[in-house]
Order: structure tokens, then sequence, then C-alpha cells
């Protein structure tokens, strides 16, 4: 049997099995909110400490599909880790180049994250104040980003500024 049937029987049972779940939780979402006298699904879960038989009852109405989205997400992704690491041992040069990849990702970060300091202004995250190292762990990934982001926006000028005078 080919991958590729596998693949289609596979994907035809995870969306029976979705569809199912999905039903499921909107006939228990809707019992929930009769009980609860609830006219929108926000006001199940807004104030967990408020009524917390009613937010207990409706996450577990919906934690079933979580579930399924955690195993098909968890699929998916063992299955491009595997597709890609097959296809970078038989092209040892695509190796060489994913690994130098990895290597400059890992200087800009570590560029990014000595560039910055942790910021004596109070943040307040989740409700508590957020730490110097939590502080300075944003300001990294703010660095980050914005230099990742010059890198990409430069090679495309200059790759189209090269492709327009050839």
């Amino acid at each position: 049997m080919k991958i590729q049937s596998i693949s289609k029987i596979f994907v035809l049972v995870i969306s029976v099995i979705g569809l199912i779940l999905w039903f499921l939780m909107n006939s228990n979402i809707s019992e929930v909110m009769a009980e609860s006298g609830s006219l929108e699904t926000k006001d199940l879960v807004s104030k967990p400490f408020e009524n917390p038989d009613t937010f207990e009852a409706a996450t577990s109405a919906v934690t079933p599909i979580y579930g399924l989205l955690i195993f098909v997400g968890a699929i998916i992704l063992i299955a491009t880790i595997l597709t890609v690491v097959n296809g970078m041992m038989k092209n040892s040069g695509s190796l060489k180049g994913v690994l130098i990849g990895i290597g400059f990702f890992i200087a800009v970060l570590l560029i990014a994250y000595l560039l910055t300091g942790g910021d004596t202004t109070e943040y307040i995250y989740q409700d508590r104040l957020a730490t110097e190292g939590e502080s300075h762990m944003a300001g990294a990934g703010i660095v980050a980003f914005y230099f990742l982001l010059s890198i990409a926006v430069g090679s495309m000028l200059v790759f189209g500024v090269k492709k327009m005078f050839k």
C-alpha cells in the first residue's frame, strides 16, 4: 500500500473523528448554556471563579477536541521532521546549508540578547510583575525579530536589483 493511500485513509479517519467530536462539543456546550442561563458561550468561561461548575462543564466539553488537535499536530510535526531529516540525509549539501542556517540563527539570537538589557520599568504580565529576566528575553526577541526582518527585506531588495540589471 502506498504512503499516499495510507495518508488519505488517516486524514479521512481523523476528519470523521473531528466531526463527531465537534457535534458532541456543540451539543454539550448548548446544554451547559441552557443550564446556566447564558446567552453567549464567552459567558461560560469569562469568570471561572464565580461559577466553577459551569466553567468545568464548559472546559470538559471542549477538551476532547483539543486532545485531537494535539494528536494531529504531533503526527504532522513528526512526519515533517522525518521528511526533512530524510531529505537532508540523502543530500549532504542541504545538511550543510541547514546547519549553517541554524548557526546564523543562533548567532542572531545571541547578538540580540547581548544588545539588550533588563528594563527597570515595571511591566504587569499575567497579573504579576515581570522580572528583569523576562523583560530581557522579551527585548531580545523584539531585537532579533527586527534584525531578521531587516535581513529578509534587504536580501529581497538586493536580489530584486540584481535581477533587474540582468
